[in-house]
């Protein structure tokens, strides 16, 4: 019985804050500071309202409004060297590709589904810069700030 009651005090003590094994420094909540399309910043873009959330191979890019509304979008990621690849092309019983909460960003230029790649341009523990192509052929960088 003690060695049980060990047991569970290890494991209590000692779980796992990354589900799905270590990510690196992906894992956690990064606030969307900056979006430049062409080199020129987003008119629309409202700063401090967008955050990129990483756990497991679980990506929630969330929008903030007044009133402590949200808007979550909810998709897979993987990574490979100095890219990573966001896919916004899940379903399940209640929602098709597209769909609430499966559906993609458009906020931030996104078609509404989809498998959208970028080039990591810097990835520290504290600041990712990534950037893609978007469907009309220009250069989008985005700049985020690890909050947690």
């Amino acid at each position: 019985m003690k060695k049980l009651i060990y047991i569970l005090i290890a494991v209590l003590f000692c779980g796992c804050t990354q589900n799905n094994g270590h990510i690196g420094p992906l894992f956690g909540s990064w606030l969307l500071e900056s979006l430049t399309i062409d080199g020129v910043d987003d008119p629309d873009f409202e700063p401090d309202h967008t955050f990129w959330e990483f756990q497991g191979d679980v990506v929630m890019i969330t929008r903030t409004f007044p009133n402590y509304e949200k808007f979550n979008c909810v998709g897979t990621w993987s990574r490979e060297g100095d890219r990573l690849t966001l896919y916004f092309n899940n379903h399940d019983d209640n929602s098709g590709v597209g769909e609430p909460p499966y559906m993609a960003p458009d906020w931030l230029h996104f078609p509404a589904s989809g498998v959208f790649e970028f080039d990591v341009i810097k990835l520290t523990s504290s600041r990712m810069v990534v950037s893609r192509i978007d469907e009309e052929g220009r250069p989008t960088v985005f700049k985020l700030r690890k909050i947690w």
